[in-house]
């Protein structure tokens, strides 16, 4: 019986020191919600940096109830479309709204820049004159998002203002544009791919290398290529665009345009000189050795088909497995391309 007693009053002692140290916790985290505005030492309360806004580092340490209240007393706005209006935003920063701050990893400036309209121009203005930082990058920058927006006058501002013309996207894992692999893309490439070519343009001049290559080989001429956007592979061609570079699957800025069967942008190409014959280079894939005239005739292209034997192209090459571009053709019933091809070779 003594034992039993003995044990009882040890654990009614331990419940007492529970219950005090609980107690205490609970009037330091008052005195540091409630009290006089300082931050308790542990534990601060999570939050989220939709909400609150603020600089870089603050992902990875919550906000203090002070700073969400001065994020909110500063940007009632904070999280709506109207903050990216020009005037809000201004009274925003006055009131003490970091120009810095991201809505969950994106910068405001990126997020803006990438918004359409004047107001969108006029926003990013503001921020940048409050000190935004202009080459900030989680993956994109706010001259990418721009550009592959296309809001020219917003490439504009942020190039006036420093942004760096020849920044890569950063982050392996952007799934930005899909099919060209977003690691490594430029604000040019991105505008390319769209085929906003008044974009284009204010970027090569103010220095966009047009032979930038992506994590995954591709260049501003073959995006704007493989997408039939003629204006802007004409734009990227006047620059210096080399034609003939080929991404890690050894394509050309000519054979994306010839599967496509962008006929008018093939002609652009060939017109400037593109190599007809290059043959994909690439041993992990099927079309090794393949043309871009094998490409059109798979997919069906007549009209590409056309275009690629009047400039030159062999219609006796053969890929890696010994077949021609009539073969490829025939083995998808293309019967009109085989004709056409045969009647080609045989003129040869």
């Amino acid at each position: 019986m003594t034992k039993w007693r003995d044990m009882f009053k040890k654990g009614l002692a331990v419940t007492r020191l529970l219950t005090k140290a609980l107690m205490g916790l609970g009037v330091a985290l008052l005195l540091g919600v409630w009290g006089d505005g300082q931050e308790a030492s542990k534990p601060t309360p999570p939050s989220s940096n939709k909400t609150a806004g603020f600089p870089s580092g603050h992902e990875k340490q919550p906000p203090t109830p002070r700073q969400l209240v001065q994020a909110s007393n500063a940007c009632p706005e904070w999280g709506t479309l109207t903050l990216f209006k020009a005037d809000v935003l201004q009274r925003c920063i006055d009131e003490g709204l970091n120009p810095n701050a991201k809505i969950e990893k994106e910068t405001l400036l990126t997020t803006v820049a990438g918004m359409s309209g004047q107001d969108a121009t006029e926003a990013v203005q503001v921020l940048l004159e409050a000190g935004a930082d202009v080459n900030e990058q989680n993956g994109t920058s706010a001259l990418m998002a721009a550009s592959r927006a296309g809001h020219t006058a917003t490439v504009q501002a942020v190039l006036d203002a420093g942004g760096n013309v020849n920044a890569q996207i950063n982050d392996p894992g952007n799934p930005i544009v899909h099919g060209l692999g977003a690691h490594g893309l430029t604000a040019l490439i991105l505008a390319s791919d769209v085929g906003h070519t008044a974009t284009v343009q204010a970027l090569l001049d103010a220095g966009a290398d047009p032979n930038l290559q992506n994590k995954a080989g591709f260049t501003a001429l073959m995006a704007a290529s493989r997408a039939g956007h003629t204006a802007t592979v004409q734009a990227v061609l006047a620059v210096g665009a080399d034609l003939n570079l080929q991404s890690k699957a050894g394509f050309t800025a000519l054979m994306g345009a010839s599967r496509a069967g962008h006929t008018a942008t093939v002609q652009a190409l060939l017109d400037a000189g593109a190599d007809v014959n290059v043959q994909i280079n690439d041993q992990n894939w099927k079309g090794q050795g393949w043309t871009a005239l094998m490409l059109a005739s798979a997919m069906g292209h007549t009209a590409t088909v056309r275009a690629l034997l009047d400039a030159g192209a062999d219609p006796d090459l053969r890929d890696k497995r010994g077949a021609t571009a009539s073969d490829v053709a025939g083995g998808r019933d293309r019967t009109e391309i085989v004709r056409i091809i045969e009647k080609a070779a045989a003129f040869r």
